[in-house]
């Protein structure tokens, strides 16, 4: 999942739309916009690609934690009595 976010931006590339607005006194406008849609998706694309990575790091960790802890793990979901 983390590989898709962060190859998603690489992928959408910058907007440059090149000439594909021709050389109407507009298209110069209209290219910026698309950049900065662009710019923007690529923004929200590594800010999710952050949060995604986060939350597996956290989940790793946690399972970690359990496999370390197996006593404590098994006490913890009422499995066990301590006494």
């Amino acid at each position: 999942m983390t590989d898709g976010y962060s190859k998603a931006s690489q992928e959408l590339g910058d907007g440059d739309p090149g000439t594909a607005f021709g050389h109407l006194s507009n298209a110069a406008s209209a290219g910026s916009t698309v950049k900065a849609f662009h710019s923007n998706v690529n923004k929200e694309l590594d800010a999710a690609n952050e949060l995604v990575q986060a939350a597996a790091d956290a989940l790793a960790s946690a399972a970690e934690r359990l496999r370390d802890d197996d006593g404590e793990t098994a006490h913890s979901f009422g499995g066990s009595k301590r006494e």
